[in-house]
């Protein structure tokens, strides 16, 4: 007997406790809390991460994200590692780019190793329910104190809880246009509809924002954007009860623009980060340089509130460019799948509800604080599911 063909059963077998471990991931980086170890915000999802990556890297032969992924994501994080040739502080580059390598390179291997649609579909699950679980308890919490705008909730952010229950609705609305899990449907709504109220009491715009963009692309990818018109008269009719009957300053809360608000800040912010984008255009100031003090609001950020911009006032255009190609590779895959999967509905549906949760996060990060809180692993992950479904789609046709 061949070694070939004694090994494959050893590999059978190792399998389902590599995708065991994994299913849970997604839904761990609900928990935003973390404690800093040497100058890194490590929490639940990175020790699970790395335990299943380290632990188990021996039995994961099925890595089936391609070698132009691989090679994009390689080229971006060789210039963040250049960049710190010219960085004004090298120190502060070593935490991004250990951050970035996390979301770009550990994430896509263990989330890229899954073997079979329906771990993918358990994987979505865990994060929907948990993700649905924390936003209960933000409504529930919201009751008891009365706070339906702008709720800080155990140690959650607004754009935290925001991030987390924002997600879930494009993935919820994937989840139950999903033929296989019809007999779920009931508890999909009402998960649905506890996260649209969470995402409302957050008052996260670019959560808000998200959960649109990602909707609009699910649409779109399954071919039923008529699908949109049906949300958005939904969306409107709760957010118009909520206002009107719930939290009645929600309004001026939500629209406030004077100069202690959120909308005046990043006024503030981007008027700053342009300045030192003129400064250094072609290589940035270096990965984790940039920062800001807003005095009169005693506060300090290190980050513009939106991706593109930090990734050009720390990377420069170079970088940027490496960016931006990087995020188009899941765009083309997405509707490479959607050709691909036009005759197969729970592929169409599940590739296309992947990468409008990937599409929801980056959305966000439009208008918010970039790769915090375990949103980045979320988003990699989603785009690592969805670029391993044809592989698996394959295997599945052998016999």
């Amino acid at each position: 007997m061949s070694v070939s063909a004694v090994r494959l059963p050893l590999e059978r077998e190792r399998t389902p406790l590599t995708e065991l471990l994994t299913i849970p991931l997604l839904g761990l980086t609900i928990f935003v809390q973390s404690v800093v170890v040497g100058g890194i915000n490590i929490s639940l999802s990175d020790v699970w991460l790395f335990m299943t990556l380290f632990l188990f890297l021996p039995t994961i032969r099925q890595f089936r994200i391609e070698m132009s992924y691989i090679t994009v994501a390689g080229f971006y994080l060789a210039w963040c590692l250049l960049a710190f040739v010219w960085a004004t502080d090298y120190t502060k580059s070593i935490a991004p780019l250990i951050q970035f390598m996390e979301f770009m390179i550990a994430g896509m291997l263990v989330f890229g190793s899954l073997t079979k649609k329906e771990s993918i579909i358990k994987t979505l699950s865990f994060y929907a329910v948990m993700a649905s679980l924390l936003g209960l308890a933000s409504v529930l919490y919201a009751i008891a104190t009365r706070s339906f705008s702008t709720l800080y909730f155990l140690n959650y952010h607004k754009n935290a809880l925001g991030a987390i229950v924002g997600n879930n609705i494009p993935l919820l609305v994937g989840l139950l246009l999903m033929p296989a899990l019809k007999h779920r449907r009931k508890w999909i709504i009402a998960g649905l509809v506890i996260c649209s109220l969470s995402l409302l009491i957050s008052t996260s715009r670019g959560s808000m924002l998200g959960a649109v963009v990602g909707l609009c692309l699910l649409f779109l990818l399954i071919n039923r954007v008529q699908l949109v018109a049906i949300f958005a008269v939904l969306g409107g009719g709760l957010f118009w009860l909520y206002t009107n009957f719930i939290a009645t300053d929600y309004l001026n809360t939500f629209t406030r623009s004077d100069k202690f608000s959120s909308a005046y800040s990043r006024v503030t912010i981007y008027t700053d980060v342009w300045t030192k984008i003129k400064q250094s255009p072609m290589l940035g100031h270096g990965l984790g340089n940039y920062s800001i003090d807003i005095f009169y609001l005693d506060f300090h950020q290190n980050d513009p509130n939106n991706v593109f911009l930090l990734n050009l006032v720390e990377i420069g255009v170079i970088g940027l460019i490496l960016f931006v190609i990087l995020l188009g590779f899941f765009l083309i895959k997405a509707f490479s799948n959607r050709k691909a999967f036009r005759l197969d509905p729970t592929y169409l549906v599940l590739s296309a509800t992947l990468f409008a949760c990937f599409a929801s996060q980056l959305a966000h990060i439009q208008v918010d604080v970039s790769w915090l809180r375990g949103t980045g692993l979320f988003m990699f992950g989603c785009g690592a599911m969805m670029l391993s479904l044809k592989h698996i789609k394959a295997m599945e046709a052998k016999p």
